[in-house]
């Protein structure tokens, strides 16, 4: 068996698959069949996340397609300059299907169309006779949820998308005149404008109180909508989230740029008056929880976008103390958003480069990738994932992963950090223990049935393309996981089917961080 990236190889960087045994590799053109060449794979080596001893061959090849085979197993692959575009814009484009509230016509969603949904008034859970309109957003998931952190982890990657390939996204324009990137962000600013007290605290969440059934549409999920209590976490996400939007949105709707940045500054004053707890699901809710014990990192994160956005040395001040008090200012996952605090500080061009703390997050960056590195040279698939980190939504995990070492690459310019993040983007694309590409609809063995309600409801076999399955989860967190798999490597804790939500579910913050990838290694070599 050979595992690799099956959407396609860059010309010019390496090209590594994976094989389970040492029999010859042969290239053949594909254009007359003409053998190129063969290799012997090298190895082996161990690798400790699948529980396997694999080998592994780079091609070296130029631009082209080509047919590769082993004992008799053929796979077909392309190098280019740009193999990734397709891939690229589906990702994005996959957000524009959990559009909650309005229609979505056939002709451009397909087999996915469907009318509005959700559009009832939700009542207050604290303040049943309160009913409040949060229609709009995207649903969050394989659910028809809509969470306010989770919405805070998918708009950050996005609009670091945004900054990090301005010249990309700037030209592709979307329906209502803005990029098509901030187009499809401000469907769910909209609908975190709606989810704010009068006070400025921020509702946690709108759900229904059970969620539905799996095979439920759209359209027919009626139940009762339920806005849960406000929490720190929220207010504080929210606030980090609007303020950075109004900073990026301000070239092209300077009046609503205005209205984020006020809300953004409201939820911020609350949050600093003190009084909101975490969140905990009501007795009668149990939908998906989002909690989290500290809004610690929230803070710190929405004290650096307010900071880059205003220039206020108020928000400068509180982002210092801050940092003090967090263990690791790097992490990038809805639980610990600090890592977009520390991002957004390094960009910032007000920021001191010769300040205390400025050196102190790059130096910690380094740090963090270099033991990373450490993990990879262990790894017979170039992973920094240790065999504990294949849990719930692992595949988000790789994805930030190589956002780190892309950042780092960024600001230190060393080589292996880029080519780590490519071997992490490889691995989401199919080079892997079960040569799955776990994007939808890129790649000859591609997650065919995620849990998502729309397509549990068809009970088809094709997908919308671009959704991210959260991957690999050794603590087999579902019914139907627990049944098909049997003592198998954390790697290997997968399976495609429906029914696997602690699996195969997708999500709008397992997309977002694999758009920056995306964009990433399209963009970064468009002109060599």
């Amino acid at each position: 068996m050979l595992m690799m990236n099956q959407v396609g190889f860059l010309k010019g960087k390496q090209q590594r698959v994976i094989a389970t045994t040492a029999s010859p590799v042969h290239i053949h053109q594909q254009k007359d069949k003409a053998m190129l060449k063969t290799l012997v794979p090298e190895g082996p080596v161990y690798d400790a996340t699948s529980a396997t001893s694999i080998y592994s061959v780079e091609l070296g090849l130029d631009p082209g397609q080509y047919t590769i085979t082993q004992n008799k197993q053929a796979y077909e692959i392309t190098v280019s300059a740009n193999p990734f575009e397709a891939v690229t814009q589906a990702l994005l484009r996959a957000f524009y299907y959990l559009r909650c509230g309005e229609t979505l016509p056939k002709a451009a969603a397909g087999l996915y169309h469907h009318g509005p949904c959700h559009t009832a008034k939700a009542i207050v859970y604290d303040n049943p006779t309160e009913m409040v309109d949060v229609s709009g957003g995207w649903h969050d998931a394989g659910d028809y949820g809509k969470y306010v952190v989770a919405a805070g982890k998918a708009i950050a990657d996005l609009l670091l998308t945004f900054d990090d390939f301005s010249d990309r996204y700037r030209n592709q324009s979307g329906t209502t005149g803005l990029p098509y990137l901030l187009e499809e962000v401000k469907v769910e600013l909209d609908f975190l404008l709606k989810c704010q007290r009068a006070d400025g605290a921020v509702y946690h969440k709108v759900t229904t109180e059970q969620f539905p059934p799996f095979d439920r549409h759209p359209e027919a999920d009626t139940m009762r909508l339920v806005l849960s209590p406000v929490s720190d976490t929220a207010t504080a996400s929210f606030a980090a989230t609007l303020a950075d939007a109004a900073r990026v949105f301000k070239p092209y709707l300077a009046d609503y740029s205005d209205r984020l940045l006020e809300a953004a500054i409201k939820a911020f004053d609350r949050l600093e008056q003190g009084g909101l707890a975490p969140f905990v699901n009501p007795p009668s809710i149990s939908t998906g929880e989002y909690g989290d014990p500290s809004c610690l990192d929230e803070t710190y994160w929405a004290s650096a976008t307010l900071y880059r956005t205003t220039g206020d040395s108020r928000y400068l001040t509180v982002f210092k103390t801050l940092y003090a008090k967090l263990a690791d200012p790097l992490h990038l996952g809805w639980v610990d958003m600090s890592g977009y605090g520390s991002i957004s500080y390094l960009k910032n061009p007000k920021a001191d480069r010769n300040e205390p703390i400025y050196q102190d997050i790059l130096t910690r960056l380094s740090a963090t990738v270099d033991q990373r590195l450490e993990v990879i040279k262990a790894s017979g698939f170039k992973l920094a994932m240790r065999r504990e980190d294949f849990i719930w939504g692992s595949n988000m995990e790789v994805a930030n992963q190589a956002i780190q070492f892309i950042l780092a690459y960024q600001c230190f310019g060393d080589a292996r950090y880029e080519q780590a993040a490519l071997d992490h983007f490889d691995y989401l694309l199919g080079k892997n223990i079960l040569g799955k590409s776990y994007v939808t609809g890129f790649g000859a063995n591609s997650v065919l049935f995620p849990h998502y309600r729309p397509q549990m409801h068809l009970g088809v076999n094709e997908p919308v393309p671009g959704f991210v399955s959260g991957g690999p989860n050794k603590n087999l967190e579902d019914p139907y996981a627990q049944e098909q798999i049997k003592m198998a490597a954390p790697q290997a804790c997968f399976v495609d089917h429906f029914e696997s939500f602690a699996t195969n579910e997708i999500t709008i913050y397992w997309n977002a961080p694999v758009v920056y990838l995306a964009s990433y290694f399209t963009e970064a070599f468009a002109e060599e």
